[in-house]
């Protein structure tokens, strides 16, 4: 009869063990859970006040070639957030640190005053940008409300990432293609010239005496469809 509690305590353990790594689970859920609604919320009504610029996002992403991969931008950044999902949600939330309110409040204000300025803009894509700027700087803020100032550092990237839905405006693009065509211009020009290869350059156009002439502007369409890309790798790789 003696021998008996120490057996029983013995197998009281494990399962005293197991229920209070339940609990732990359970609390942790519970606590996570209040901060993914109310984000996932915000975000939705946020989509709902912005869907007429989302909407020309959208049309912009469709005719535009340097625009084709805006639609990819969102869903990445939630993959790469999922990814990391642990380490950046593994922070306890303090809703009253001055640091949170301070950052989310900062954001918010921002987003503001770029949605204020873009109703200062005539229909263009100028304008389009504004809203789009201003979207992501309030999924922003409202990302360091749900989650906090600490968790927003981890998830940076992300983030961030999601500053590529931004349409370029179309003087910004213009001006990339002509440094491009320029400096691919004179590169040419000067490689041809090293070599002793008879040529003429006019603008952008090479005349050889043995083939017909070359345009450098031909590539400017691939050009334009190159650029994004190039900064989201350059982004991505300064950043390993």
């Amino acid at each position: 009869m003696l021998s008996s509690k120490p057996d029983l305590v013995m197998i009281n353990q494990p399962t005293k063990i197991l229920a209070e790594s339940i609990k732990r689970n359970v609390r942790r859920r519970n606590t996570f859970s209040g901060p993914h609604l109310y984000f996932w919320l915000l975000a939705a009504l946020s989509c709902l006040a912005f869907w007429v610029p989302i909407r020309n996002l959208i049309t912009f992403s469709r005719t535009h070639d340097y625009g084709s991969h805006i639609l990819l931008i969102a869903p990445l950044s939630i993959f790469l957030v999922y990814l990391k999902g642990q380490t950046t949600f593994s922070v306890q939330l303090n809703p009253n640190r001055k640091e949170t309110i301070i950052a989310g409040s900062g954001l918010f204000v921002l987003g503001l005053i770029s949605l204020l300025v873009s109703q200062y803009k005539p229909l263009s894509v100028e304008k389009l940008s504004l809203e789009i700027l201003s979207l992501v700087i309030l999924w922003m803020s409202v990302f360091v409300f749900c989650y906090g100032r600490e968790s927003f550092i981890r998830a940076r990237f992300p983030l961030l990432f999601l500053l590529l839905l931004v349409p370029i405006p179309e003087f910004a693009i213009d001006k990339t293609i002509f440094a491009l065509q320029a400096g691919s211009s004179d590169v040419a020009y000067g490689l041809l010239r090293i070599f002793n290869v008879p040529v003429l350059k006019e603008g952008f156009i090479h005349r050889l005496q043995f083939c017909t002439s070359q345009d450098i502007t031909d590539s400017s369409e691939w050009c334009r469809s190159q650029i994004l890309p190039a900064f989201a790798v350059a982004y991505g790789l300064s950043h390993r």
